[in-house]
């Protein structure tokens, strides 16, 4: 598994598909947390909903960077299609962090400082924003939805539907904690239910994208 990972890395860095969301995101956290906010977790919130758009963007780059005969083949090589979707997702989800990691990284020099639970709802937001980015990406690629123009209708209604409502126990509430700049302790232990719900949404999404591959093929 580890050399399919490996591959599918190397496949994606090839294919340059990774390039516009992580220039858009690099970009956007530059911006956002330019705007002069003396508080961190606000800002936090911004870059992680920033990496939620480009996490999706750049999952969808990483599943498609093969086309379906290569990837067929790959599979073919791998022993399984599931185990392919699982090293993209594995890669999508390890370059989220990544990203994710930057954007806790330079809101702090921004700012200067931030109280250590403060830096771990933080985190936990970045992670929350890169489950369900991943997750959204994951269920919009070439193997659920094979026209890139439905695909980004549907990544920009799953976004919508993930990111605006207050009653759905994923981001917008999470953001909501951090934008309000609630205590430290407060904001690390609420943050917590809302990563475990970003990690079934992940799982849930990834099951239903391998059972539509296997009807498919």
């Amino acid at each position: 598994m580890r050399a399919l990972v490996r591959y599918t890395l190397l496949d994606a860095l090839h294919s340059q598909r990774y390039f516009p969301p992580v220039a858009l995101y690099i970009a956007a956290v530059m911006v956002l947390t330019s705007s002069g906010e003396k508080a961190v977790a606000p800002l936090f919130a911004l870059t992680a909903a920033a990496l939620l758009v480009c996490s999706t963007w750049l999952t969808v780059a990483v599943h498609n960077s093969e086309d379906p005969v290569q990837r067929a083949i790959t599979a073919v090589n791998a022993g399984s299609p599931r185990r392919v979707l699982l090293a993209g997702i594995a890669v999508a989800l390890g370059s989220s962090v990544v990203l994710g990691l930057i954007g806790l990284a330079y809101p702090l020099l921004v700012v200067g400082h931030a109280a250590p639970l403060t830096l771990l709802a933080g985190l936990e937001a970045e992670l929350l924003s890169a489950f369900v980015g991943v997750a959204i990406g994951t269920v919009c690629c070439r193997l659920v939805v094979p026209r890139l123009g439905h695909a980004v209708i549907c990544a920009v209604v799953a976004l919508v539907i993930a990111g605006l409502p207050p009653w759905l126990p994923l981001v917008h509430p999470a953001f909501r904690l951090l934008v309000r700049d609630a205590p430290p302790g407060e904001l690390a232990g609420s943050m917590l239910p809302f990563l475990l719900c970003g990690a079934f949404v992940l799982a849930g999404c990834a099951a239903v994208t391998d059972a539509v591959a296997r009807r498919r093929d």
